[in-house]
Formats: structure tokens, C-alpha cells, sequence
């Protein structure tokens, strides 16, 4: 099992900062990442990075688009997506209640086309449908798989990738940081220092202003209105996706 300390596990991960150029080979090769992963913001990502960097999984973290194919050629590559309903609806928290950078209502940023469920939708669809072309290894990561069976959903990943970690190491990690735990951790603000306040609240008498917020799968039902659901269900068939 890999050490606890915050340095052990921040150094086995890196963000990757939008619009920016990498060479992802090179430093694929430079700081012998498992794997990059790749999804659209508020997917569930932070809950895996803290798991990864438990386990020691060295991993990189982007929310690009897909950019030139031949860059990926030898990268492998993880997907993690999930249901654009819920994604959408985190997304509206985080810049309502964290970044405080978005005005409108829900139901306008739900139909926004730079932030709603439209481009949602062609980010996942463009991903599932050239990532296994393109990637050297391509592992696509339902976060509702994750959410229903983590130890099974992170053990088909470690076998895909070849990647030392016991099955003891995966059940204690998962059992250690449940999404319930982590919210209540950031809560008590635990992983603000190590990963540089972005795991932190905003406000801490705000639930929705967590980081790790709810997690719920199919909690959008609990936001969307019957126009929502219809506009939502249109544009995910559309895209591919059953509603």
C-alpha cells in the first residue's frame, strides 16, 4: 500500500490545464503515467483522483477536447463520463455557487451552448466514438458503473491497464473514501492543503458549494421540470445516448 502523506499522493497525479498545448507522450514517458484521464467537467472526476492517488495509480487529469488524433497514438487513455443530466446540474452549482461566474437560471443553463447539455453530449459522444481509434489503450468509465459496483468498475480498470494493485488495496481505499466520506472531509476541510484548496468548499454553511457535492446518481430529477426532461431527453437521443 502506498504511503498517506499529502506529498505521496499529490505527486501521483498531474492537472492538466485547459487550452494549453502538451506533448502527452513525452511526458507520458517522463512521469510514467498509467494513464491519462479524460472527461468533461464535474464528472465525478475528483473522487477518482483521490482513490487513484491512494492506490498509487500515476495518472494525468485533462478536460480537453479531443485535439489532434495522432498526439494519442500511444497514450492510454481513460474516459470518464456520465449521464449529461447530472453533469449539467453539477455544473450549474459549480459556477453558481463556487466560481459565481454564471447568472442565469438552470433551465437557461441547461440550453446555454457553450455550457449546457448540448455540448455536453457532443463532448462525450466525440470522446466514446474516436478515443478507442485514436488512444493506445481506451478504457471508457461509467460513473455510474463507479458508483454501483466501485471495487468491480476500478478492478476492471487495474486489469486493463496492468497495474499492480492488490484487490485488498482497492476494497480498503473504496471503503475509506465513499463519496459520502469525502463530502463529509471537506466538510472538516482534510484535503484542503493537499490538493491546493480544490477540494475545499466554498462556503461551508452552503452544501452546494462543495467540491464533492451530492453524487447522486439520477439526481437531476430532483432539479429538471418536465419541459427540462423533454429538451434533455431530445438532445441526448440525438447525441446517441438513451434518455
Amino acid at each position: 500500500m502506498p504511503g498517506n502523506t499529502s506529498k505521496q499522493r499529490i505527486n501521483t497525479c498531474q492537472l492538466m490545464k485547459d487550452g494549453e498545448s502538451y506533448n502527452y507522450a513525452m511526458l507520458l514517458t517522463k512521469y510514467r503515467w498509467h494513464t491519462i484521464v479524460i472527461s468533461h467537467p464535474k464528472s465525478g472526476r475528483s473522487w477518482l483522483r483521490v482513490m487513484f492517488n491512494h492506490l498509487g495509480i500515476r495518472a494525468a487529469y485533462a478536460h480537453h477536447g479531443m485535439g489532434a488524433p495522432e498526439q494519442w497514438q500511444r497514450i492510454p487513455l481513460t474516459f470518464l463520463y456520465r449521464d449529461p443530466r447530472d453533469t449539467v446540474v453539477s455544473v450549474y452549482f459549480h459556477r453558481t455557487r463556487r466560481f459565481r461566474d454564471y447568472h442565469g437560471t438552470l433551465a437557461e443553463m441547461i440550453r446555454d451552448g457553450k455550457l449546457g447539455l448540448e455540448r455536453i453530449c457532443r463532448f462525450n459522444a466525440n470522446w466514446l466514438a474516436r478515443g478507442p481509434q485514436v488512444a493506445a489503450g481506451f478504457f471508457p468509465l461509467r460513473y455510474e458503473e463507479l458508483r454501483q459496483d466501485t471495487v468491480g468498475t476500478l478492478g476492471r480498470f487495474i486489469g486493463h491497464f496492468h497495474i499492480a494493485v492488490s484487490d485488498d488495496s482497492i476494497a480498503k481505499t473504496v471503503k475509506k473514501f465513499t463519496f459520502e466520506k469525502m463530502n463529509a472531509r471537506e466538510a472538516a476541510d482534510v484535503h484542503g492543503d493537499a490538493y491546493s484548496g480544490t477540494l475545499s468548499a466554498a462556503n461551508l454553511a452552503d452544501p452546494d458549494s462543495f467540491k464533492v457535492r451530492r453524487g447522486k446518481v439520477g439526481g437531476y430529477l430532483d432539479y429538471l421540470d418536465a419541459n427540462d426532461l423533454a429538451y434533455c431527453a431530445e438532445v441526448m437521443t440525438r447525441h446517441g445516448f438513451t434518455p
